[in-house]
């Protein structure tokens, strides 16, 4: 079953893709089979764990074909003509902030001379070094293919160097619930990384294991305007009694289901749906926090630039990153918008997968063929999917 899932999951993804590039939804340079230099154009790829390999060939492909990298403020100005649209110059952006943009990212981006800018969650940054576990030594629980994030210390180090710019992913990368469904529980088996668990504003854990037994509900992104539902505290507290640390049992999850059916039938609240101007404070909060602790813990470094957590977004988004005093925001594809040029809104600049990098003008292109099965194989493998 598990495995018809994955394969069914994989086909889904897939399918939309190929949507999103048989519809025009994609630079022209990505479909070209030959393409014209680029000019005009500041294309933006997005990665999220570094795969040294891969991430080696993107930065070679580039340096051998005469490309330069830009950080985020360049990029807004060009966007907003004060300052000349550069040709064959592409902007690498990181998402999370994971462990392997400093163990792989960083000394690849020293060695070939080149920068990119890693949107942070702040929330979820440990304050010191520490030795972490290998994915064999790693203990079962909340994990991912690249479930840590760097260190403050790290991150420092990055910045200093002058490669690495630090911009916002906002303060938990909050998907949040969205109703009083309850479609499950956090357990100790699953391979999710915190930051991707939809918790409310406020219950977010402070260590692992405070998120287990957590009630999972139907979702939407914090960043999405709608109003998040809110666990009732005497729901958290009762289902914390009644699974009494043990996650072992085999029948955990359905003796949960049962204390929430049991406080249903009994008329006690399972939560609340925010009110919208709770729902547009808890925006700004988000946003403001981010910036403010990013900023405190990297002295002189200005945080004006936001990434859309899992690129979902609103208008009300836009307009709380303008009210805290941000100057763009970056999404990925957007149906109206293909590219990002001279004039365009900074607030809606769109990102391709890092998979297209090597789709740009120049010697050693990938074929469409080779990334589209490529991308297969890592989400059939269980790899990191970008």
């Amino acid at each position: 079953m598990k495995r018809l899932r994955k394969a069914l999951g994989t086909a889904a993804e897939m399918g939309a893709e190929v949507a999103s590039l048989t519809r025009g939804r994609y630079p022209g340079f990505v479909g070209a089979r030959r393409p014209k230099a680029l000019q005009g154009e500041i294309p933006v790829f997005v990665y999220h764990s570094i795969d040294a390999a891969e991430f080696e060939a993107d930065l070679k492909f580039l340096a051998g074909n005469g490309y330069r990298t830009l950080d985020c403020d360049a990029f807004v100005e060009a966007l907003a003509g004060r300052r000349p649209m550069p040709n064959r110059a592409v902007l690498l952006t990181i998402d999370d902030g994971r462990a392997s943009v400093w163990s792989h990212g960083f000394p690849l981006l020293r060695r070939y001379g080149m920068t990119a800018v890693v949107f942070l969650i702040p929330g979820y940054i440990r304050d010191a070094d520490g030795v972490r576990p290998t994915t064999d030594d790693r203990p079962e629980g909340l994990a991912s293919a690249d479930p840590d994030l760097m260190t403050w210390p790290e991150i420092a180090a990055m910045a200093r160097s002058g490669l690495v710019d630090f911009q916002s992913h906002t303060l938990f990368h909050h998907k949040v619930p969205a109703s009083d469904r309850v479609l499950g529980f956090v357990g100790p088996r699953d391979r999710t990384a915190p930051f991707d668990i939809p918790f409310a504003t406020g219950d977010e854990p402070g260590e692992e294991d405070s998120a287990l037994g957590y009630p999972l509900f139907e979702t939407t992104s914090r960043m999405s305007g709608a109003p998040a539902f809110r666990p009732d505290a005497g729901l958290i507290a009762d289902l914390r009694d009644a699974a009494g640390g043990r996650f072992d049992a085999p029948n955990w999850r359905d003796r949960l289901h049962g204390v929430v059916e049991e406080r249903r039938k009994a008329g006690l609240p399972i939560g609340t749906a925010e009110a919208p101007d709770e729902t547009h404070a808890a925006m700004r909060h988000s946003l403001a926090e981010a910036r403010r602790i990013i900023e405190a813990r990297l002295p002189g470094h200005r945080v004006r630039h936001l990434c859309l957590p899992y690129t979902l977004g609103s208008e009300a988004a836009v307009a709380a990153a303008r009210e805290t005093g941000h100057a763009s925001t970056f999404w990925g594809l957007l149906p109206e918008r293909r590219g990002n040029r001279a004039g365009d809104d900074p607030f809606r600049s769109v990102r391709l997968k890092s998979d297209y990098l090597r789709r740009l003008p120049g010697r050693g292109r990938r074929s469409m063929a080779a990334i589209l099965l490529a991308k297969v194989l890592r989400r059939v493998s269980g790899r990191a999917v970008y």
